[in-house]
């Protein structure tokens, strides 16, 4: 994956411009903001970053160089004029031509941006947002979310609290296409601009609840809060990403999207396979690849597993009285890969299946009577390893179903 951090306006608001001096690199605790960002991107996996530059850069290019000094690859996109975050985006549209992030360059964050991704991934959209609480909404751009953290409404900097206290975070998850949208050379900003657009055009963006540290440094204020904060220990630049063990969770009849939404909102990670088709007239329809089974993941903390099994709509974890069974991470993330492939790649004529007929329907009657809830787990783990690559590539595809 590769990423796009906006520089141009990092603390403008709070080191003016000069004719004779070039733009200083703005610095929390022991090292400057974007490094910040460059190390956190490191951490999640991201290895290819574009940094988009306009006045007096050379601080930024003397301190960072290629990336290698940080164990990533820097590609640097200069703007005559300011484009815009989206305009800045629409450059870079060569370089961003798959799965993207995009982070702002005046935000102090260590959010998981792994669990974002894989947030985005589960649920096939556009584009996604995160979104923190702010006791100030009204110097924020809002995030209205609906069912299923569905984002309905983008209001920047609204005039009162009446939309919500949901705050764009600076951190984006977006699909290459939704750059289609946006003008090529003229200022276009993801906020003023580019949401509200496709949300007009009905494109479906998700909303990301981040349970992170989030400061947009933007004012002497807010400066001064995330210094504050770095020396108390609220923002801990180097925690290495929270890890967790995936496993099997059996939800109640026709409520597998219910109990991944509960399952999120204890701060675990969900993922439901899907088939996805998109139907005459743009509609995209969905269905459990596997129905009433998904995946979920714990956070490292102790009551992980108690948090998953109390979940409203989930019925168990696949196990036995000793424990759930885990999940190698390979297996989910192929199942995620292929289902991605397929959803882009149309099944060809002749070999579409009806989306409602999935392989596992009815994946109890596969089990003997007898089999433990042990055996069960390992058998269905099995049953993945096995199948899923058979169904889901199109020459096999009639034959599995």
């Amino acid at each position: 994956m590769r990423a796009l951090i906006l520089s141009a306006g990092e603390g403008t608001r709070l080191q003016p411009l000069t004719a004779d001096r070039p733009k200083p690199m703005l610095r929390v605790g022991d090292r400057p903001l974007l490094e910040h960002l460059v190390r956190l991107l490191r951490r999640h996996g991201v290895h290819e970053i574009a940094i988009n530059l306009h006045y007096k850069p050379e601080p930024i290019v003397d301190h960072f160089g290629d990336g290698q000094r940080f164990g990533v690859q820097i590609t640097y996109s200069h703007e005559d004029s300011l484009l815009g975050s989206a305009g800045a985006a629409k450059q870079l549209e060569w370089f961003l031509d798959d799965t993207f992030l995009v982070l702002y360059g005046d935000v102090l964050t260590d959010l998981n941006l792994t669990a974002l991704v894989e947030h985005h991934h589960a649920r096939a959209v556009a584009g996604t947002i995160a979104v923190y609480e702010v006791d100030e909404p009204t110097r924020c751009g809002i995030v209205q979310l609906g069912p299923d953290d569905r984002v309905v409404r983008f209001v920047e900097k609204p005039s009162s609290a009446a939309f919500g206290t949901l705050a764009n975070a600076g951190v984006y998850v977006l699909e290459p296409s939704v750059l289609q949208a946006v003008p090529a050379g003229q200022p276009f900003d993801f906020g003023h601009d580019l949401f509200p657009r496709l949300l007009a055009q009905g494109v479906h963006l998700s909303g990301y609840r981040a349970a992170s540290y989030v400061l947009d440094v933007g004012s002497p204020e807010r400066y001064a809060q995330a210094e504050a904060d770095w020396r108390e220990g609220r923002f801990r630049p180097d925690a290495a990403p929270v890890g967790g063990t995936w496993y099997v969770a059996r939800s109640k009849p026709r409520a597998e999207r219910l109990a991944a939404m509960a399952i999120e909102a204890r701060g675990l990670t969900a993922y439901l396979p899907e088939w996805s088709r998109r139907r005459r007239g743009g509609q995209v329809e969905r269905e459990p690849l596997f129905p009433g089974y998904l995946f979920v993941r714990t956070d490292g903390r102790k009551d992980a597993l108690l948090r998953a099994r109390s979940a409203p709509n989930v019925a168990r974890l696949l196990g036995s009285p000793a424990g759930p069974e885990p999940v190698p991470d390979g297996l989910v993330e192929e199942i995620r890969v292929r289902c991605e492939r397929r959803a882009r790649e149309p099944f060809a004529k002749g070999e579409r299946v009806r989306i409602k007929q999935g392989p596992f329907r009815e994946l109890d009657a596969i089990f003997d009577g007898e089999c433990s809830s042990g055996t069960r787990a390992r058998v269905f783990v099995q049953l993945l390893n096995r199948l899923v690559p058979v169904i889901l590539d199109t020459c096999a595809l009639r034959r599995a179903v």
